[in-house]
């Protein structure tokens, strides 16, 4: 029996459907691709989750009768994702219940603070492709950072493979992830709902963009998310692709689909996760363009999620738009 991929929505189908958390929740998936396909699991720390990771296998060799092996250990370390908290604050005018009567002014209440939830996802989302720790201390890794070097010889590390060179400052990548268990997830703080939580502040003073004081409802949006990455083999990239030429119906660089089938050979099988393929807009026509050239088997039109997508060797292919098409060359 296949196993459950338990994601945002799956949560917020566990929800009174009227709730402001499962309307959040539903302005999440809606705004955000990843964060739609994305599984979901508690960290097993408050704000972070460590994993350990093998680095080597053990020695298993032949041997003759009288004849002993030497003891051998496989090397494991141990990796920490971090959690970000994200927060925003929806201010909403206390003199409009006299104005709107009450029932509006709730339903506008609501209206502003699913305006941040769509803010939030989109900030999300840009963490979920770049974020880096490095400079953000407050935030998490992203998938970007976590490949930005070149690898198509070690298996046990994230495959990152050039599609060649690019001429001009139109570089840009295709990502592949594996979500599910052993693989890539959002992470949330145990013991909280998906690490959301829609906070009523009350009535307070708050001051507009002149400084100039008034009441109003307040209503504090906190989101505490992560990516886990429990095994990086589960992750990888084309990387270094011309937008320009990949746009051509005969590339100087090639086809991608050639290309992009030796790196998901690279790749372990998926197993019990599912794989998806993200690109930038841009470049989701470029797919188009050359498949176009000739018949390619490799290609087809498949449901996912309720709507028909592109399929590359039976992964859908996501179009998002926050995926640079500016890239600085990977090496």
């Amino acid at each position: 029996m296949a196993s459950v991929r338990l994601t945002l929505s799956e949560y917020a189908k566990s929800m009174d459907p009227d709730g402001a958390q499962a309307q959040i929740i539903e302005v999440l998936n809606q705004v955000s691709p990843m964060v739609q396909d994305a599984t979901i699991k508690a960290s097993n720390a408050l704000l972070g989750n460590t994993t350990t990771i093998r680095k080597t296998l053990p020695a298993f060799a032949s041997v003759k009768i009288n004849q002993g092996v030497d003891a051998s250990i496989s090397v494991t370390e141990q990796k920490v994702d971090t959690i970000g908290m994200f927060e925003g604050a929806a201010e909403t005018d206390a003199r409009l219940p006299g104005i709107l009567g009450m029932a509006d002014f709730e339903k506008r209440r609501r209206q502003d603070l699913l305006a941040y939830a769509e803010a939030a996802v989109q900030t999300i989302h840009q963490y979920l492709l770049y974020g880096s720790t490095l400079t953000d201390e407050a935030g998490f890794d992203g998938f970007m950072p976590r490949m930005d070097a070149l690898n198509t010889t070690n298996r046990q590390n994230s495959i990152v493979q050039s599609m060649g060179s690019v001429t001009g400052s139109d570089g840009c990548s295709v990502l592949v992830v594996d979500w599910g268990d052993n693989a890539c997830n959002l992470l949330y703080p145990k013991n909280s709902v998906a690490g959301l939580e829609t906070i009523d502040e009350g009535k307070v003073r708050v001051t507009d963009s002149d400084s100039k004081a008034f009441m109003a409802y307040l209503t504090t949006l906190r989101w505490k998310i992560g990516l886990g990455v429990d095994d990086k083999r589960h992750m990888g990239r084309l990387c270094n692709i011309d937008l320009s030429d990949s746009l051509l119906l005969s590339p100087t660089q090639g086809s991608l689909y050639r290309e992009l089938t030796k790196l998901l050979n690279r790749m372990p099988p998926p197993g019990t996760a599912k794989r998806v393929l993200y690109v930038p807009l841009e470049l989701y026509t470029a797919f188009h363009l050359q498949a176009m050239e000739k018949s390619n088997l490799a290609l087809s039109l498949q449901e996912y999620l309720g709507v028909f997508v592109p399929h590359f060797l039976g992964n859908p292919i996501r179009q998002v738009e926050r995926m640079a098409v500016n890239e600085s060359t990977v090496s």
